[in-house]
This record gives structure tokens, sequence and C-alpha cells, in this order.
């Protein structure tokens, strides 16, 4: 694929996939609230607004805010410029791997997002089935998948 096609797929791909998450969060925050749980579905899904500091499984929350800053915020926002950069212009990449570093790029620049504007903390929503293995697991809409 030419440079400019896979700019402009992988600059759609971020724009659609922060966007998402940015509303989703939005809808979130002003529907859900913290520490109370909605049932939906016949309790089939449960949502609960959290605030997280730290990284998956709020992994690092306890570290010091200097400390979680320069990881969580400053070492991310290198780590996603370098996935850009490769989903950009490695030159040996397939289209589907273009396009799955743009959607992990993507990702974590929403959660970027989320710590620069809500003092170093993302939003979550847990959706949590009642055969859930893992009950306290974050996640945003897109990652909520059952079989």
């Amino acid at each position: 694929m030419r440079s400019i096609p896979r700019f402009i797929v992988v600059i759609l791909t971020l724009c659609c996939c922060v966007g998402c998450d940015q509303v989703s969060k939005s809808a979130a925050r002003s529907l859900l609230h913290t520490g109370v749980t909605e049932s939906l579905f016949a309790d089939s899904l449960r949502l609960q607004l959290t605030e997280n500091p730290g990284s998956f499984l709020s992994l690092g929350a306890s570290l010091p805010e200097h400390l979680r800053f320069t990881i969580f915020t400053a070492a991310v926002a290198v780590l996603l410029i370098g996935l850009v950069c490769a989903s950009l212009f490695a030159r040996r990449l397939s289209k589907a791997r273009f396009v799955a570093l743009a959607l992990v790029a993507g990702g974590g620049l929403s959660n970027l997002i989320d710590r620069l504007i809500y003092d170093g903390r993302v939003t979550d929503f847990r959706c949590v089935p009642e055969y859930s293995i893992w009950p306290t697991w974050p996640f945003w809409p897109a990652r909520c998948y059952w079989s």
C-alpha cells in the first residue's frame, strides 16, 4: 500500500478508536455513578464506573504520583509515538498488521487523553457477567466479549 492511502487508513483508524472510546467514556461518566453497579439485560451485564490511576487491573495504582506520571503518561506517550510511526512507515508490515498497530495505538491514545484530562486517571466501567472468572476486570465497551 502506498504511503498516502496508508496514512489515511491509520489516521481514520486512530480517530475512530479515540472518538468511540471517548464518547463511550463520556456517556459512562454522565450516566453511571462511581461505586454504584447498574444491571442490564436481566442482570447478564453489569456496569460500574471507576477511575483507574494504574494500568491493567490497577497495577501500579499505589505507586507515588510522580512515578505513575513518568510510567503511565510520559513513557506511554513515547511508546504511542513509536506505534503510530511504525504503522505509518514500516515497509514490511501487511495491511492487517499496520491496522492492528493503529488500533492498539488508538486505544492507548484515548487512555492517554484521559490521563492528561482527569489528573492521571483513566475512566473505566466494568462489565461483569455472572459467569465471569474476572469479576473485577476493568473493561470499556469494545473490550466486553463473551462466548
